[in-house]
């Protein structure tokens, strides 16, 4: 299963804004530990152009 953090700045909370498998099945262990963020959630920029953000049930 996945594990989700929240992060605090100053006094805002964004609630699981990175996910991850700390302990991924024996298919993918490749991905352990690795960090995930929705790109609903962060500025994510390409070649330097900042790309639109999805809306989704994750936004």
């Amino acid at each position: 299963a996945a594990s989700y953090w929240s992060l605090q700045l100053g006094d805002k909370t964004y609630s699981d804004f990175v996910w991850g498998y700390p302990r991924p099945i024996p298919e993918i262990p490749k991905i352990e530990n690795l960090l995930c963020f929705y790109n609903e959630k962060v500025d994510l920029y390409v070649d330097g152009v900042l790309q639109e953000r999805p809306v989704s049930p994750f936004s």
